[in-house]
């Protein structure tokens, strides 16, 4: 009897692990690079998320900063991380007002912050994609 009650417990735990790690898992797709629909659904989520702050978004620390902007892209069914390193592997324009209204979310957190902090808050593959967008919108 107390294998089985063993044997229950540990099946319970393994479901809330699978469980707890499927809620975990936000990767979604990049936000469309360029597309003022997209854009559109930022900007509401932003203002959606910006109206559960105190205060106001530039304001926030910057790791608070950054949650907020993968809020704002997974309310509008986008990922932060995913939309940081396709835009840098497109064919950016400098002269792309959607192209920069959208580096310009993606580099929310990164106002008011040395670039010796960067590697912080963001991985690798983000820091690279970072420095190869900033290349093109100075």
């Amino acid at each position: 009897m107390s294998s089985i009650v063993r044997l229950l417990s540990l099946v319970s735990i393994a479901c809330s692990l699978i469980i707890a790690c499927a809620q975990n898992d936000t990767t979604g797709p990049a936000a469309p690079i360029g597309a003022v629909e997209a854009l559109e659904q930022l900007a509401t989520a932003y203002r959606s998320v910006a109206q559960t702050l105190p205060g106001t978004p530039r304001d926030l620390p910057p790791p608070v900063k950054r949650k907020f902007v993968e809020q704002v892209f997974q309310q509008a069914g986008y990922d932060y991380s995913t939309t940081i390193i396709t835009l840098s592997q497109a064919e950016l324009d400098p002269f792309d007002s959607h192209q920069r209204d959208l580096a310009q979310l993606l580099f929310l957190p990164l106002e008011q912050l040395a670039r010796e902090n960067y590697d912080d808050y963001y991985s690798e593959p983000e820091l690279a994609a970072i420095d190869t967008i900033k290349k093109t919108f100075k």
